[in-house]
């Protein structure tokens, strides 16, 4: 796979070299979140310039993209770099990173709304602002879940009190962080969230898009599998963490004190009781609270866990065939488990373009420890 660099003045679109020079180049993708890129380039070539005089490598000026193939497999901002004997080090960050530090100084309010569509404003207001137009696109996926709630009349009669409204709402006032709004909401929906860049059919110019995934991106790869011994070659760590296990779940719904509407999921299972709280405080319905709980006690319940394989490029598995946000079964002989196997969710890719092209190194969880939409848990 040959890899070439490509730098791009942010603002203005002027390509200012079509082959950088780099070396020692690392490049991880990553699932809600934004890929990196750390590279470092010769001394002899960081008096590079562009045509407008400027250093060819300036922070938050200076877009690399890096290519395989004819494919884009990073498109980022270098935010860091740093003079050494060795040469200078360069870190980029993806598009996706720079809504983070951004304080939101408009005002949009509604009594509810889908949470993707409040990300969707949050690119929107980013990208108005002066010098801030990156032309990132975000997708139009929509989700069943609503942040914020409406006025309620109490009915004539009854005990019940008028309630006020409760509307999502971004104010400059709060000055909220644009890109931890962003993934505060990821987290509560939840949802999946992947940059990605393109060439633009026609131009010499490059497309960036967020692409959403409700209740997640990536599938259950049936057709793939990482085997040790066969391209799984280095022994993953197989961790055995207790701390965030539960075989008790209490889910505390709507309502306050007393009055809280709630249930208890547990498993006996011959181990000592370890209860855990959850709140879904929008929720009143028993049987929706009950799911919720029995799809966190699934997720606590196991204990064997591994975070990190290097993996081979191999007919098992064939680098650039499964994404981050997939799930592959690493299977195998282990010390000390014997006949092993483990579904898990790839949550980073790392690869090393100039050292050995047929290794990558993954970031992976649990596939069962994630939930998906309103209270399931699906590794599918």
């Amino acid at each position: 796979m040959a890899w070439r660099y490509r730098a791009q003045r942010v603002l203005t679109l002027e390509w200012l070299s079509h082959d950088v020079p780099l070396r020692d180049v690392q490049y991880t993708d990553m699932l809600s979140g934004p890929p990196s890129l750390s590279a470092k380039i010769s001394p002899e070539n960081a008096t590079m310039r562009g045509e407008d005089g400027r250093p060819l490598f300036d922070e938050w000026s200076t877009v690399l993209y890096a290519e395989a193939d004819g494919i884009i497999r990073f498109g980022g901002i270098l935010v860091r770099s740093e003079f050494g004997e060795d040469g200078w080090t360069l870190e980029f960050a993806g598009f996706s990173a720079y809504p983070k530090g951004i304080p939101y100084r408009g005002e949009y309010k509604k009594d509810t709304v889908d949470p993707l569509d409040a990300v969707r404003e949050i690119w929107r207001y980013v990208q108005a602002q002066p010098d801030s137009g990156l032309g990132v696109t975000v997708d139009s996926t929509k989700s069943p879940v609503l942040v914020g709630k409406p006025a309620k009349k109490a009915q004539k009669g009854s005990n019940e009190e008028d309630e006020e409204a409760e509307p999502y709402q971004l104010v400059w006032w709060e000055s909220k962080d644009c890109g931890e709004e962003i993934d505060a909401l990821a987290g509560q929906t939840p949802f999946d969230y992947h940059e990605e860049h393109w060439w633009n059919e026609g131009t010499d110019q490059v497309r960036h898009h967020i692409k959403i995934g409700y209740p997640r991106l990536g599938r259950r790869r049936d057709d793939l599998r990482f085997e040790l011994g066969v391209n799984l070659f280095v022994l993953p760590s197989v961790e055995r963490s207790g701390e965030e296990f539960a075989n008790e779940v209490f889910v505390l719904g709507k309502g306050e004190g007393s009055k809280a509407v709630h249930v208890s999921v547990a498993e006996r299972d011959g181990r000592l009781r370890r209860p855990v709280v959850i709140t879904q405080p929008d929720s009143a319905d028993k049987d929706r609270l009950t799911t919720i709980g029995r799809a966190e006690l699934k997720a606590r319940q196991p204990l064997d866990a591994i975070t990190e394989v290097r993996v081979a490029d191999h007919p098992n598995a064939r680098l650039g065939e499964f994404e981050v946000g997939d799930d592959i079964l690493i299977t195998g002989e282990f010390p000390w488990l014997g006949d092993f196997q483990l579904w898990v969710r790839i949550t980073s890719y790392t690869v090393t373009p100039d050292g050995n092209e047929g290794l990558a190194t993954l970031t992976v969880a649990r596939s069962d420890s994630f939930l998906y939409g309103k209270g399931g848990s699906d590794a599918a």
